[in-house]
């Protein structure tokens, strides 16, 4: 069937010129988005590898709630997002209902490490007074 012209997204557009580096993009596993777990007495960090999307968000969640839900009162997840080069709707949603449980349970959301794009889409939304955000530069 014929396109009839219809408009592509400025996010398809901009997908459509990524190159793919010889392999296609994995999503939905959760092997392939937590790399590292290190945890302290009131402390758990969670490194994350690959892209924070609607499609891979769920497995994410599990483990960030997994880890909430073990820490005591007034304990605190550090997320670091240095490997996550790409961040939409989806991911920031996930982000902030994460955020928003934890504020629920006096316990604290960290963001760690973010690139420029993941960076510049929390300050586009204007969550920069929302979430707690460190680097480490």
């Amino acid at each position: 069937m014929a396109d009839l012209g219809r408009r592509r997204s400025r996010a398809d557009r901009r997908r459509s010129r990524q190159p793919h580096k010889g392999k296609e993009r994995r999503r939905g596993s959760l092997r392939d988005v937590a790399i590292g777990v290190g945890q302290g007495e009131n402390c758990v960090e969670i490194k994350l590898q690959n892209e924070l999307v609607a499609e891979n968000c769920q497995p994410i969640k599990e483990k960030l709630l997994k880890a909430h839900f073990q820490l005591p009162i007034s304990g605190v997840i550090i997320l670091d997002l240095q490997g996550v080069p790409y961040v939409d709707s989806g991911g920031t949603a996930m982000l902030l209902e994460i955020h928003e449980r934890m504020k629920r349970n006096g316990k604290t959301l960290v963001l760690k490490n973010l690139n420029e794009h993941v960076a510049r889409v929390i300050e586009m939304l204007n969550l920069t007074t929302v979430f707690d955000i460190h680097s480490e530069k």
